[in-house]
């Protein structure tokens, strides 16, 4: 999912609010849902809800939060996975290198990495823009489960992949003070864009989406997403 982490924009994706001084602005990264600097250095959040912007200088950057790539072969098959991102991989299991991950993966979705066994390759980048769906829903911030639970249905998540991706984000989403939450998906060609995932040998089936958020405080009028079936 993305999530805007640093910005001064009104309109743009879930703030995850940091301040900073001039001094440490250019070396903000996002890691785990939150900011930090490359030096170490942490910050606390930050953040106006309200008017939905950082209390502090930003730099426009997003983190794209908690992607995570499954591989269903129909027989043991030796998979590479790359990565092309216009920014950078600031968290990665397994840790992701040049050439990306070359993995075992088996039918029943557990990947062999390294001699470790892995159900998913997970990572996390830092990019410096997303540009924002315009369609989705608006909908109660108690109406978010059953809302992210028909929308991961319609895209073809199995259970177990989406029970993880509720049970990740759900609790975050109730954190919220605002009691409104646009949901949307991001674009194929913004998608591939910011978060374009290689898989050789090329699969038969390839389902991929990322679930754009972002809190707010009265209901509008919006465009009704046509998820694919």
């Amino acid at each position: 999912a993305t999530t805007e982490i640093y910005t001064l924009s009104l309109h743009d994706a879930l703030p995850i609010c940091c301040s900073c001084s001039e001094t440490t602005l250019i070396t903000l990264k996002c890691k785990n849902f939150q900011c930090e600097s490359m030096n170490g250095l942490g910050f606390s959040g930050i953040c106006d809800p309200l008017m939905n912007w950082c209390a502090g200088l930003g730099n426009g950057t997003y983190c794209v939060d908690k992607p995570v790539i499954y591989l269903y072969p129909l027989k043991d098959t030796t998979v590479n996975v790359t990565l092309n991102i216009p920014g950078s991989i600031v968290e990665s299991i397994p840790t992701y290198i040049n050439g990306g991950w070359t993995v075992l993966a088996h039918p029943n979705g557990s990947l062999e990495y390294n001699g470790k066994t892995y159900n998913e390759l997970y990572y996390e980048s830092s990019v410096n823009r997303v540009n924002p769906p315009q369609q989705g829903f608006v909908v109660a911030k108690s109406q978010a489960e059953e809302k992210l639970t028909e929308i991961t249905t319609k895209l073809g998540l199995v259970k177990s992949e989406q029970a993880e991706f509720l049970s990740y984000w759900l609790p975050r989403i109730n954190q919220l003070n605002a009691p409104y939450l646009f949901i949307s998906v991001i674009d194929n060609e913004e998608k591939n864009r910011i978060d374009n995932v290689v898989i050789l040998p090329k699969p038969d089936t390839k389902i991929e989406f990322l679930v754009y958020f972002k809190p707010v405080y009265a209901p509008f009028s919006v465009s009704t997403l046509n998820l694919p079936n």
